[in-house]
């Protein structure tokens, strides 16, 4: 049994629910409510108004802490905590799972964390589908790059690069599609060390830079491709930039320290890395390479 109440009129209604392939669908009908069912023009004697919630099928109820989950809002989810709302995550993107609570997760998303609402996440395997199936019905853009996004966490990084650039075609200016490209090839980098990789993932993210410069983790992400490619340098000057932008973030201090290192210049590598354990403690490769 499923019960709501009646947006018109707000006698509570009941019925019972059934389960399809998109989920399980609730039909409840309020006989206070007059409306025309199904055909405008048509007159009946008893008019019913029919009220059909959706709810998707998607195995959260298993999600554990560390698990990741994509937004699937319409435009974005609002993250709270109790104190009230600390930020929003656009439709398509990433978060992790921190604790699980009743109807909500407390995740990650950069540096905010805070509560969001289970309705509005979907697991990889389950955002792939209802993406996909967005797609069907109406190609956009951002579906494209929600998709991409869980196939990056797949590590499916062909399948993710062919979606961003559907995504960019459709939308040449979405900055944030050129940036998950630059990541995917990154991410294919470090898997098959095909050096073109990075110049690919270079290419990209200097075109999402140019969309949107004040994005700090593009900015880091550029300084470690930078950094991959044996251009030390840049590395640094790119990480720099990101920790003007975003001092809190200890990824730019990280991956700086390790440019730095690579440079010879070990006092500075560990200054970075004492950075990057300040600003969180549990960066376990910040401990190991400052030993090294």
């Amino acid at each position: 049994m499923i019960r709501f109440a009646c947006s018109s009129c707000g006698r509570k209604l009941h019925g019972k629910r059934e389960k399809s392939e998109k989920g399980t669908r609730a039909t409840i009908a309020c006989p206070n409510t007059l409306t025309y069912p199904l055909f405008s023009q048509m007159l009946v004697p008893y008019h019913i108004a029919w009220l059909t919630i959706l709810v998707f099928a998607s195995p959260l109820s298993a999600q554990k802490v560390g698990d990741s989950l994509l937004v699937v809002a319409e435009s974005e989810a609002e993250l709270k905590t109790d104190s009230g709302p600390v930020g929003t995550v656009p439709r398509g993107e990433l978060v992790t799972v921190g604790e699980v609570g009743n109807g909500r997760f407390w995740v990650m998303y950069g540096n905010t964390s805070g509560w969001i609402a289970k309705q509005v996440v979907l697991s990889i395997d389950e955002a792939i589908r209802y993406f996909t199936k967005a797609i069907a019905n109406e190609p956009r853009a951002d579906d494209y790059f929600g998709r991409g996004n869980a196939w990056c966490d797949k590590n499916q990084y062909d399948k993710a690069i062919a979606d961003c650039s559907e995504a960019i075609r459709l939308e040449p200016k979405f900055y944030e599609a050129f940036s998950l490209r630059g990541y995917a090839y990154a991410l294919k980098g470090n898997a098959t060390e095909h050096a073109d990789l990075w110049s690919k993932a270079i290419a990209d993210y200097t075109k999402a830079i140019g969309l949107n410069p004040n994005g700090s983790g593009t900015w880091y992400n550029r300084g470690y491709a930078y950094s991959k490619a044996g251009d030390f340098d840049k590395a640094i000057a790119d990480c720099t930039e990101a920790i003007r932008l975003d001092p809190k973030d200890p990824k730019s201090y990280l991956w700086r320290a390790r440019a730095h290192s690579a440079k010879g210049d070990f006092d500075l590598a560990i200054a970075d890395y004492n950075e990057a354990i300040l600003r969180n403690s549990k960066r376990v490769e910040a401990y190991f390479h400052r030993q090294s």
